[in-house]
């Protein structure tokens, strides 16, 4: 009776086992925006560049954009003071495969929108572009359908 009580307690652990390895976990964008600016508040900006980019191992072949993108946000905390916040402005989930997010990025000194651009073909979701810009409140204006803007 042990034995037959063991092989049962071994074939529930392997089930169990098997139904965890084979679980599909889908990272969303939300997800992978916040990894980056967890790593930006933590004063990391290649670290947070280098977690968008190993979304998409295209893009990461682009070696010598990735080294530029770097040190522009290495320098932000020189020529705008230290990060602060970030605000999900606008969101737009384009069809079934392209997501669309802008952020209000605070610094000390100004804020920064930064746009990030998803794309899945699957359930994999990666990096397909990322703009930073200058705060452009005629950016925000012209797509009010879309960004969360309070009247």
């Amino acid at each position: 009776m042990l034995k037959l009580q063991r092989k049962h307690l071994l074939c529930s652990i392997l089930l169990i086992t098997s139904a965890t390895v084979h679980a599909e976990v889908t990272i969303m964008p939300h997800d992978i925006v916040a990894k980056f600016f967890s790593e930006l508040s933590h004063n990391k900006p290649e670290q947070a560049i280098d977690g968008l980019m190993d979304t998409n191992p295209e893009i990461k072949k682009e070696i010598s954009q990735i080294d530029t993108l770097k040190a522009q946000f290495k320098n932000y905390p020189t020529t705008l003071g230290d990060y602060q916040f970030n605000e999900l402005l606008c969101h737009r989930k384009i069809g079934k495969h392209l997501i669309n997010d802008t952020y209000l990025v605070g610094y000390k000194k100004s804020p920064m929108l930064f746009e990030f651009i998803f794309y899945n073909t699957t359930k994999t979701w990666k990096i397909k572009n990322i703009n930073t810009n200058d705060f452009n409140i005629d950016y925000i204006n012209n797509n009010s359908d879309w960004c969360n803007i309070e009247n």
